[in-house]
C-alpha cells in the first residue's frame, strides 16, 4: 500500500496556538494517508500546547524549544523533512478530508509536475466556513501584482529546495508569497480544482493582527524579485495605513496622495493605465465628499 503513494512530509510551526493546534494535528492524521511524517517546530509554548502534543507523540515527530520565528521553524522542519512531497501546515490551519490522498495520487500520475496547489476556505475559531481565499491560476508574471495560492493548498516536490532554496527567515509574514514568487521563476504552478485545506481566520491570527507590515514586506517582496512593484500593492499598503473611517474626505486624500507618492518613490514614475483610473475616481471620491461639507 505504502509503495502506491509517495511520502509526504508536513510540518506544522507552532507557538501557543493551544486553543486550535489539536484540530490541526486531528485533521492531518485522520487523512489516514499511508505515507505520512508529520513534523511538529514548537517554539517553545507556554500553554497547553507541550501537553497535546505529548498525547500525539506516537504518531508525529516533534521539538519544543525556542527558535527565531515562524519562519525559522518551517526551515528548522523541512530540513527534517524525508518526503518525496513537502508542505507546511499552520497550526491554526486544517486540511479537508481526503486531501492527501488526492494530492499522493495527482504527484504520482504527474512526476514532472514539481508545485501544486488548490482551492482554500476561511473559517472562524468554531470552524464554520466564512468565505473562500481569493485563490486562482498564478504565474510568475501574475504574481508581481497579487497572491492567488492559498498557503494551506501549497504541495511541493522536496527537490526544490536544492533548487530554489528554503524559506526566507527575513521575512515574518509574506514568507510564502516570496516563495512562491521564487518557485514561479523556475516551475510552473498547477492550480487544482479541489478545496484542499481551510484557513483560520481569528483576531490573534498573525495576518490578521498585522497586515500593514504583511504589505510591507509585500512590497518588499515585488522590489527584490520584479524591481518594482504593483500598483495593488501599493493600494492594499496605503489602505492599510489609514486608522479613520473610510467613506470620509480625508480618507481618499489619503489614499490619492500617499499612492501617488509611494508609487512615484518605488517605480520613478506616475501609474498609467488600471492604476491611474483608480486614483482619478479617488479624487471625484473626494471632490464629491468635500462639496457635501461645502
Amino acid at each position: 500500500m505504502k509503495s502506491k503513494f509517495p511520502k509526504i512530509s508536513i510540518v506544522t510551526p507552532s507557538y501557543s496556538q493551544g486553543a486550535f493546534i489539536e484540530r490541526t494535528i486531528k485533521s492531518v492524521l485522520s487523512q489516514n494517508y499511508p505515507n505520512l511524517e508529520y513534523i511538529v517546530m514548537d517554539g517553545g509554548s507556554t500553554d497547553k500546547t507541550v501537553k497535546i502534543l505529548k498525547k500525539y507523540g506516537k504518531q508525529i515527530t516533534w521539538k519544543s524549544e525556542r527558535d527565531r520565528g515562524q519562519t525559522h521553524a518551517i526551515n528548522k522542519g523541512l530540513k527534517l523533512a524525508t518526503g518525496e512531497i513537502v508542505t507546511y501546515l499552520n497550526s491554526d490551519d486544517t486540511y479537508q478530508p481526503g486531501t492527501l490522498k488526492l494530492i499522493g495520487e495527482y504527484f504520482r500520475k504527474h512526476p514532472k509536475v514539481a508545485f501544486a496547489y488548490g482551492h482554500g476556505r476561511l473559517i472562524d475559531p468554531k470552524d464554520k466556513e466564512i468565505g473562500f481565499y481569493n485563490d486562482f491560476q498564478e504565474d510568475h508574471e501574475k504574481l508581481f501584482a497579487s497572491c492567488g495560492i492559498s498557503q494551506p493548498t501549497a504541495f511541493w516536490r522536496r527537490k526544490l529546495l536544492k533548487t530554489v532554496g528554503l524559506f526566507d527567515e527575513t521575512f515574518h509574514f509574506t514568507m510564502d508569497y516570496e516563495y512562491w514568487v521564487r518557485v514561479s521563476a523556475k516551475y510552473e504552478l498547477v492550480f487544482l480544482p479541489n478545496v484542499l485545506a481551510n484557513t483560520r481566520i481569528h483576531p490573534d491570527a498573525k495576518t490578521s493582527a498585522f497586515t500593514h507590515k504583511l504589505h510591507t514586506e509585500a512590497i518588499r517582496v515585488d522590489l527584490t524579485h520584479y524591481g518594482k512593484v504593483h500598483y495593488d500593492w501599493i493600494f492594499t499598503y496605503v489602505d492599510s495605513g489609514y486608522g479613520g473611517k473610510k467613506d470620509s474626505a480625508a480618507y481618499f486624500r489619503h489614499m490619492v496622495a500617499k499612492s501617488l507618492i509611494y508609487y512615484l518613490w518605488y517605480n520613478h514614475s506616475f501609474p498609467s493605465g488600471k492604476g491611474l483610473k483608480v486614483i482619478l475616481s479617488w479624487t471625484k471620491h473626494l471632490i464629491s465628499v468635500t462639496k457635501t461639507y461645502l
